[in-house]
């Protein structure tokens, strides 16, 4: 199996995933936890099984575990300060900035789930599409690639607020993710799991039912981007730290 081959195995297993849940039940949302969330675990499986012997082949090898400790801890300060971010943007536009932390018990249920369906999310776009992409079109370019795919598949409304938002929040999370994410498939999925989950639950406790709704969700655009920006630059000059004391030894 080629690596195009496996990454078509993937896009058209998670559609096809994504169908079949929807019509077992069409209450089923991309927008709040379900089994629809489900789907990128299930393509990544599929295409595992497809070719696994390639794909053992294709993906890429394993970092140090401090290397990647240390890639998770940064993103989970991403995290914070996106939530923080959104709570101030909230606080501009009139809204509570804990609107969904305000519920106490009822939303309790939604944040056990959001944890095991952020990891399962996590398996197929960063543990499984990403490093299939990343060594033949580079990393900025498979995390693009990865965040339209992502924004297709997250895509439920029809308004232009709620169209710009989910592209620019997927494509923003996915440079986010795409670059914390480091090592093998699975080194790089509890990366993105872990931030996947903070971000998902944060949210949900900051801004509620408004991180989708017209000026809310683009709040959480553009915290986004603010944050996939900073976080790559500062990636970009670590790089390059890294190649003038290389080049210097």
């Amino acid at each position: 199996m080629s690596p195009w081959w496996a990454v078509a195995t993937y896009v058209v297993a998670l559609f096809t995933a994504s169908g079949l849940i929807r019509l077992l039940d069409p209450t089923a949302s991309t927008a709040s936890p379900s089994w629809l969330w489900l789907a990128p675990a299930l393509a990544a499986g599929i295409t595992w099984l497809v070719g696994r012997r390639a794909l053992a082949i294709m993906l890429p090898a394993p970092v140090s575990t401090r290397q990647v400790r240390a890639h998770t801890i940064l993103g989970v300060g991403a995290a914070v300060v996106l939530l923080a971010l959104v709570g101030i943007g909230l606080v501009l536009l009139g809204r509570d900035a804990l609107a969904g932390a305000a519920l106490g018990a009822s939303v309790l249920p939604t944040v056990l789930l959001l944890v095991p369906l952020a990891f399962a999310l996590e398996l197929g776009w960063r543990g499984t599409l990403q490093p299939l992409l990343e060594p033949r079109i580079g990393r900025l370019w498979a995390c693009l690639a990865v965040g339209v795919a992502w924004a297709a598949w997250r895509l439920e409304v029809d308004d232009a607020a709620g169209i710009v938002a989910t592209l620019v929040t997927s494509v923003a999370l996915s440079v986010l993710l795409g670059y914390l994410g480091t090592g093998s498939w699975w080194q790089r999925w509890i990366t993105a799991g872990v931030v996947q989950a903070l971000v998902s639950v944060g949210l949900v406790l900051v801004a509620g039912s408004a991180r989708f709704e017209g000026a809310g969700s683009l709040v959480v655009a553009g915290a986004s981007v603010v944050v996939a920006v900073v976080w790559l630059l500062m990636f970009r000059a670590a790089q390059r730290r890294r190649a003038a004391r290389a080049a210097s030894a």
